[in-house]
């Protein structure tokens, strides 16, 4: 019999299975994506099947007195491990304490010295099994510089965790370490929530080799790490292919003295017993690490005989004396004195000028001894704290700098443009507008983030409202659901509007009736630390194909485009007013966006006891505007001319002016050089006012 076909099969029935379980249950991915690969990369597979038929013929020469059992005197193999920790700064970047934690866990697991051990049913309690092996964090790096095995990147990745992206961020050789990454969330399967999953060995390129895993899975008490090495060393679930076979050497999981399962458990029920073709018939080995039972405690004597077996066939050289002299991992854990690797974050980056940033240090690699931070724009410039709080007062974008010192050097990083200070009242004045048109338009104030992937929105030119361009998100080449894709508008000022709507063009296509995207737009207040909703529609209300489900790529014609609006006249007084678009990912067709603009009545807008103090006039005028003001105080005026894009022409000043004043500005004084409307916007004193103006040809 073909052992791929029965692995296959086993991995077939397994998802299968699945399917008819209770949604929600927590899983292992191994079996899913080992399938997936097998039928991408055939000659693996094949390779594969070569060698498991040589662990079986070893198998069937101990069994036959010819070989000698495996597992050589009891000293323990030693693994060198690295774990790359794929983040976004949040519970997913975790503290060395519990790396520590979970490698501690492993070992304890790994090594029959767990506890609740003996919680395991006496039958199986005589088959329970060291398995010789012992994990150690790395403590040289591929380069042979000193490490504590633990890497960590940034990126949006961390919430997807794919093979390949997340692979490619950080990698050490596969043949000399375990390599782990540890991610926020893995794609679901079937609706199950995936905690992690391997390779087994030889199934995969050493590129793809090792283990990804949920950070909420790991540390102290946690056993999918546990389960997932067993993956790793080559071991299968216990349900493998149902009851198996006749012959346990080559059906099931290939491990004679675990029972044959016909299926994954959950939770405790010690009364299961799916299968009755072993002898003697034995229930369901809940307490097996490689179940999903709840109640999962140890390995066996053959599960230990088929990891020595992989040992010797597929990873001699990571347990090679002269790997771990290279990895550093030759010595129980020596002392280190590694360099730092300087790392920092903060909980806001975006603040009103004004206000403070609480800097936190994430340095890793070595303990700091010595900071010095660099804050350009910060008050103070400078701080040699471990966790500064910093005051801005400027509006602009600075640059973070930290250098993180010990004994045995020092690490710099310097994070640009990190943080975003907004003026009080923004330079960005309403009415507003964005076409796209501009390929800079993003240096004007708009920011993009993603939570999911690195596809985020961007301008195109593959269709547009209006001119050329449009803001467009490839959500049909978004394969994660309920990813969340944000523009952000530049903070605009109201206070020139009587009334103020927020319009835009929209096109999006379903891909099918069980498409979930949604368009949400938020609002900020306060410089973008909080937003409150404003507006939601979901697929069904947003698309514009005229109702039909479109697979393909969608390119919207002139005809399937809406027009969506939102009232701002909650927001009238508010200065430095920040828009959102968030876009839900949920399976459907591309979305672009055109033609966005702020606009309403302009007008004089009257906090003095209800008098209207200033008005201009001729409205249009061509060869000049006059100012009119009624007061009986001193008062000082000052205005600006801005266009009809918001750009701004000139600033007048007027001191200490009493009484009724009339005072004539020619085009060329206001900076008015063409026919068009404009707006005028300035102070009496504290009352805001505004004006709108048409110029015509004199």
């Amino acid at each position: 019999m073909k052992i791929l076909l029965i692995i296959v099969l086993g991995f077939v029935l397994g998802i299968d299975f699945l399917a008819a379980q209770e949604k929600q249950q927590v899983i292992c991915g191994t079996d899913y994506r080992s399938a997936l690969m097998a039928e991408k990369y055939p000659q693996l597979a094949a390779e594969r099947e070569k060698k498991e038929q040589l662990i079986y013929e070893m198998s069937q020469a101990r069994e036959e007195g010819q070989m000698d059992e495996a597992g050589g005197s009891g000293a323990s193999r030693i693994v060198p491990v690295v774990f790359h920790i794929i983040h976004q700064y949040g519970p997913e970047n975790l503290s060395k304490q519990t790396i520590l934690d979970a490698v501690e866990q492993l070992n304890l697991d790994w090594q029959k010295d767990n506890p609740d051990l003996s919680q395991a049913r006496t039958v199986f309690q005589a088959v329970a099994a060291d398995m010789d092996v012992e994990f150690r964090l790395a403590r040289k790096d591929p380069t042979g510089n000193c490490t504590e095995g633990i890497v960590r990147v940034e990126s949006p990745h961390t919430n997807r965790g794919e093979d390949v992206a997340i692979k490619n961020l950080s990698r050490w050789d596969t043949r000399k370490y375990l390599n782990i990454w540890v991610v926020r969330d893995i794609a679901s399967i079937d609706g199950f929530t995936t905690a992690g999953y391997a390779f087994f060995p030889g199934a995969v390129s050493n590129a793809l080799d090792g283990i990804v895993i949920d950070a909420d899975f790991m540390g102290a008490g946690e056993r999918t790490l546990t389960h997932e090495v067993g993956h790793y060393m080559n071991l299968y679930h216990p349900f493998q292919g149902g009851c198996g076979g006749s012959n346990c050497n080559l059906s099931g999981d290939r491990v004679c003295d675990t029972p044959p399962t016909a299926q994954q458990n959950f939770g405790c029920d010690k009364s299961t017993n799916s299968c009755s073709n072993d002898s003697p018939d034995q229930p369901d080995m809940l307490e097996n690490f490689m179940d999903y039972s709840s109640c999962d405690v140890m390995f066996t004597t053959g599960q230990k005989v088929r990891v020595d077996d992989a040992f010797t066939v597929y990873r001699s050289q990571l347990i090679s004396q002269s790997n771990l002299v290279a990895t550093g991992t030759d010595q129980l854990y020596p002392s280190l004195n590694c360099k730092p690797i300087a790392d920092f974050h903060s909980e806001v980056q975006v603040v009103c000028q004004g206000e403070s940033i609480q800097f936190e240090d994430l340095s890793y690699n070595g303990s700091v001894t010595n900071y010095l931070w660099n804050f350009s724009g910060g008050s103070p410039s400078t701080s040699s704290s471990a966790n500064p709080e910093i005051t801005y007062n400027t509006p602009g974008l600075y640059n973070v700098s930290l250098t993180a010192t010990n004994s045995a050097g020092s690490g710099t990083t310097e994070k640009k443009l990190f943080v975003n200070v907004l003026a009080d009242v923004s330079s960005t004045k309403a009415p507003y507008s964005e076409s796209f048109e501009n390929q800079n338009f993003a240096a004007t104030g708009w920011s993009f983030e993603t939570d999911h992937s690195t596809i985020e929105w961007t301008r195109s030119d593959n269709a547009s409202f209006s001119g050329n361009y449009s803001l467009y998100l490839n959500n049909r080449s978004i394969s994660s659901s309920d990813g969340i894709y944000s523009a952000t508008m530049p903070p605009v000022d109201l206070g020139a509007m009587l009334t103020a709507e927020l319009e835009f063009k929209v096109a999006y296509a379903q891909r099918s009736s069980s498409s979930t995207d949604q368009l949400r737009i938020y609002v900020s207040q306060n410089c973008g630390k909080t937003f409150s909703p404003r507006f939601v529609r979901s697929a069904s209300t947003l698309e514009t194909a005229g109702g039909q489900f479109i697979n393909s790529n969608f390119v919207p014609s002139q005809s399937q485009w809406q027009t969506l609006s939102l009232s701002l006249g909650n927001y009238l007084d508010v200065r430095n007013l920040v828009i959102r678009f968030d876009f839900i990912s949920g399976g459907g067709n591309n979305i672009y966006i055109d033609d966005i603009q702020i606009s309403g009545a302009v007008g004089i807008e009257d906090q003095m006891a209800g008098n209207r103090m200033i008005s201009f006039y001729p409205n249009p005028f061509s060869s000049a505007v006059n100012m009119e003001l009624n007061t009986t105080d001193a008062r000082e005026v000052s205005f600006t001319v801005l266009d009809a894009v918001g750009r701004e022409l000139t600033t007048i000043d007027l001191q200490q002016l009493t009484g009724k004043q009339e005072i004539s500005f020619s085009p060329s004084e206001l900076n008015i050089k063409y026919p068009g409307m404009y707006f005028v916007r300035g102070r009496i004193d504290d009352a805001p006012f505004a004006y709108k103006l048409t110029y015509l040809n004199p």
